[in-house]
């Protein structure tokens, strides 16, 4: 990391459904073969088919303030969860796993902080299922994690090579990267991705993809991510995604008609000033415009950053967020890389709620975490539907 504190300066980062919409028109989505890879060709968000509508009934959440303070869920902690086929939902919280009700009525725990036998050394990072009946909790930055069945009756740990990925599950297990080559992608490096299976045993090796940034003016974790046997990345720049299979292969580049934007310097200005506050002294915020801008005139404003499969494959990807906004803009493609819908997930978040962070889009629900007026934290299921727009 560069040894100036504004360069540390972070961005808050943060449905199997019956769509009734219908794809695009035809001459909207066009497709062609390079060499066996399908290049794909969107229209642009603007004009996508539908929207995603939000439940108002039957939405979970747990957390808040209570009387018994092991029913809170920890502050600082890294949350994730799924719903199981009895409709109950699976919790992480910190160094435990909590199994509820679909009233959100806790029924048990599993796990906490230590290195024995059903312990967590780390926070869990988040959950994968396999099968039909087992779930696997991911430690970090401890190569470890922990199996266990949905009843969450049991609870063995295995450890692994690498780090977990964050929304990289696969049919047999996770994603998990290697080392960080520093010169590769200039501040953003790459990482090396291989599959591991539920024993923890190495398998495939995808290749090298890009890392984490959290050194340019819009910092954000790598746009990475795996389910229903595919795999999804972005370069967090343009209005693209590249799809590989779990051998690493690349099978499909999808783009919309999107251009890409950039900030001038005036606007890099206006965003470090934005950072540091109307106090700060104009000569601190020129430096730091300055050191973000490395001699060009222009920055590349991110397009797509966060990305999430979902269990049918589509695949979700997030705007970047503004620094003190709301929830970020999502965009959802079919597992062929026709986009079906877009997203404004901030109309969820209950009045007066800070920090939403957005966890996870499964196949029914919309998944985040936010604390409320008291400080305390939730995390969040709504379920949605894809609704087609009027014609344009």
């Amino acid at each position: 990391m560069p040894s100036s504190p504004l360069v540390r300066i972070a961005l808050t980062a943060a449905v199997t459904v019956a769509i009734g919409c219908g794809a695009p028109a035809p001459d909207a989505v066009t497709r062609r073969d390079s060499l066996g890879i399908e290049l794909v060709e969107n229209p642009r968000l603007a004009e996508a088919p539908a929207t995603v509508v939000f439940a108002t009934t039957s939405v979970f959440d747990v957390g808040g303030l209570s009387d018994n303070p092991d029913l809170e869920l920890p502050p600082k902690g890294m949350h994730d969860a799924m719903r199981i086929a009895s409709g109950a939902v699976i919790v992480s919280s910190a160094y435990e796993l909590r199994l509820y009700s679909a009233d959100g009525t806790l029924l048990r725990t599993l796990g906490r902080k230590g290195e024995g036998p059903g312990e967590f050394t780390s926070q869990i990072w988040g959950l994968c299922r396999l099968g039909r009946d087992t779930v696997l909790a991911l430690e970090v930055p401890a190569p470890r994690l922990g199996v266990t069945g949905f009843d969450l009756d049991t609870l063995y740990t295995v450890g692994f090579d690498g780090r977990a990925l964050h929304r990289a599950c696969t049919p047999t297990g996770f994603l998990a990267s290697l080392g960080r080559d520093e010169t590769g992608l200039g501040a953003q490096g790459t990482m090396t991705v291989l599959s591991i299976d539920a024993n923890g045993r190495q398998g495939d090796t995808l290749g090298q993809f890009p890392g984490d940034d959290y050194e340019s003016l819009f910092p954000h974790e790598a746009g990475f991510a795996a389910g229903a046997g595919l795999v999804a990345a972005t370069d967090g720049i343009h209005h693209e995604y590249r799809q590989y299979r779990l051998d690493g292969t690349l099978s499909r580049i999808v783009r919309t008609r999107d251009e890409d934007q950039f900030l001038d310097r005036e606007g890099v200005h206006a965003m470090v000033r934005k950072r540091l506050g109307p106090e700060a002294p104009e000569g601190v915020v020129r430096e730091g415009a300055g050191e973000f801008l490395r001699g060009a005139s222009r920055l590349p404003r991110p397009a797509f950053v966060l990305v999430n499969v979902d269990d049918t494959g589509r695949v979700w990807l997030s705007a970047v967020r503004e620094l003190g906004g709301p929830l970020q803009h999502w965009a959802v493609f079919d597992s062929t890389g026709t986009l079906r819908a877009v997203a404004e997930p901030q109309q969820v978040v209950p009045e007066g709620a800070e920090r939403a962070i957005a966890i996870r889009w499964t196949t029914t629900d919309f998944v985040f975490q936010y604390n409320d007026a008291d400080g305390a934290l939730h995390v969040r299921m709504v379920p949605y539907t894809l609704q087609a727009v009027a014609a344009r």
